[in-house]
């Protein structure tokens, strides 16, 4: 047991340290953009096409109905609100469940925030060690963008 906490430590440390690649710091952080399609107008402003690389159109928060906002967060993510981008919560019942009984207890302990970032940066291949190194690296930035962003901001980047 030592071991293992000294190991997730290590590891930990050396993903902090950028040993497995850069992280985005807070700069980095702030000119997040979400791409949004280009729309094509017709001379009598009638919409007639898009180009686009994600066919996404952005909206405000205001625009999103309540319990759309809520069904989001129950399913995915019950204490958005009360964590700093992740859930220790979520990572201990993986870790005991999965790991120590064997037992498939869903999903991987992420919370909205961690999801936002695996879909803005994705994940690296580093072998045997690719998911907890990219698990941590969505840590270490789920908790920097959540310094940088609102959680009703972090919401419609999702």
């Amino acid at each position: 047991m030592l071991f293992g906490v000294v190991s997730l430590v290590l590891l930990f440390s050396l993903v902090y340290v950028e040993v497995f690649g850069a992280l985005p710091n807070k700069e980095e952080l702030t000119a997040v953009i979400n791409e949004e399609a280009s729309l094509i107008y017709s001379s009598d402003e009638v919409t007639i096409g898009k180009i686009f690389a994600e066919n996404r159109t952005n909206v405000k928060l205001v625009q999103i109905p309540t319990h759309v906002k809520e069904a989001l967060i129950a399913t995915e993510d019950k204490r958005f609100y009360s964590h700093n981008g992740y859930d220790g919560q979520s990572y201990a019942r993986v870790f005991f469940r999965s790991l120590l009984l064997r037992y498939a207890s869903g999903g991987c302990g992420s919370t909205l925030t961690q999801q936002l970032i695996k879909n803005l940066y994705g994940r690296q291949y580093h072998g045997f060690l690719s998911l907890p190194i990219n698990k941590i690296k969505e840590l270490i930035i789920a908790n920097r963008i959540e310094k940088v962003y609102s959680k009703d901001e972090i919401l419609l980047c999702i």
